[in-house]
């Protein structure tokens, strides 16, 4: 039997797979065991598979009530940290507001009754100018703390895929072929360390032809773009290459 053992943890459960060869000769306690296993998962519990001796988390009252911020409650969270004289100091001149998450609340009961008081914040910037990004916990509108977070990628944010393939549709390399072509874009942090560029925000721009879910489209023409420097490193037909 060519046993390739791969233990995929799926929460408390270890699945082996085995792999058939002509030489297989089936563990008939083996898949018994498999089976009695299986049985004992608690099927009310959903995925990842869990056995009813594991279901000891209890959901309270709580937690059932728990409300998420709307919208607005969002959008006025992040504006109280930005009239910050502090933090747009750190920011500097050019900067980039990445993502803005919900981590606790209190014991709220309805959401149109819901107020920037009622939760826990946490966001994330990036400054380009001095090229590190920002965390600031906020909970409430009175405690506020500020962190910086090095030698660390945080996911490209919408508006930066954005920009990205602005500049790279602008690149005179590109310009004539990617008018009329879809475009996407990646975070690509450069590997050569002695690139100008190395810490900056470097973003992969792919074009592919127009969206059609029933082809895989391959990249046609790509760019790397600096979003710190607004530069394009490379711009050309696929693949990209990282130039120093």
């Amino acid at each position: 039997m060519k046993n390739s053992e791969s233990n995929l943890e799926h929460g408390n459960a270890s699945f082996i797979h085995c792999e058939r060869s002509s030489e297989f000769k089936p563990n008939f306690k083996q898949i018994s065991d498999i089976s009695i296993m299986l049985k004992n998962f608690d099927k009310e519990r959903g995925w990842p598979p869990r056995s009813h001796s594991d279901c000891e988390i209890e959901i309270t009252p709580s937690f059932l009530d728990m409300v998420t911020p709307s919208l607005k409650v969002f959008q006025k969270a992040t504006k109280h940290v930005l009239r910050s004289k502090k933090i747009m100091e750190m920011l500097g001149k050019d900067w980039i507001h990445l993502i803005t998450q919900h981590v606790t609340q209190t014991n709220i009961k309805r959401e149109e009754n819901s107020t920037v008081n009622d939760f826990e914040f946490r966001m994330l910037f990036y400054s380009y100018t001095s090229n590190q990004t920002i965390e600031v916990q906020l909970k409430g509108k009175d405690k506020m703390s500020i962190n910086i977070l090095t030698d660390i990628y945080i996911p490209e944010s919408f508006q930066e895929i954005q920009n990205a393939i602005e500049i790279a549709k602008a690149d005179e390399r590109l310009l004539r072929y990617v008018d009329k072509l879809d475009a996407n874009a990646m975070l690509e942090p450069l590997t050569d360390i002695s690139h100008n560029s190395f810490k900056n925000r470097i973003m992969r721009v792919m074009f592919t032809e127009k969206y059609d879910k029933f082809k895989e489209l391959p990249v046609l023409f790509c760019a790397l773009v600096d979003l710190n420097n607004k530069s394009v490193l490379y711009a050309g037909e696929a693949p990209c290459i990282q130039k120093s």
